[in-house]
């Protein structure tokens, strides 16, 4: 069964592929905020956001992936983005466009896990 420092590698390799479409800083806000703290005041508002996002994508995608395998197979990537892009609302700092971008690199770095 998948732990909880498993989620956070995830996050942490989704916010390196991340960091060129939206912020260089976003795995350093990442890790911020896997470590329970915020990030300093010198990085952009979007960038926290896109952070904070990742990590509520990331957490919620692991929650749900669990869940769905409980009957013995994984559950296919476009259910998993499906349920998330339900559940997951859009930030205030952060489009629809974006979130759905987000959620299509962590459903991949949750599948690759397997």
């Amino acid at each position: 069964m998948p732990t909880f420092s498993e989620s956070d590698d995830i996050a942490r390799r989704a916010a390196a592929r991340l960091s060129s479409e939206f912020d260089p800083n976003l795995p350093a806000l990442v890790e911020a905020q896997l470590q329970g703290g915020g990030a300093p005041q010198r990085f952009s508002p979007t960038g926290i956001a896109v952070a904070a996002l990742v990590v509520q994508i990331v957490k919620f995608a692991w929650d749900v992936w669990r869940d769905l395998q409980k009957d013995g197979k994984p559950p296919p990537p476009d259910l998993l983005a499906s349920r998330i892009r339900l559940e997951v609302p859009v930030d205030s700092g952060v489009g629809e466009s974006e979130r759905d971008r987000i959620i299509e690199i962590v459903v991949d770095e949750v599948m690759k896990r397997e």
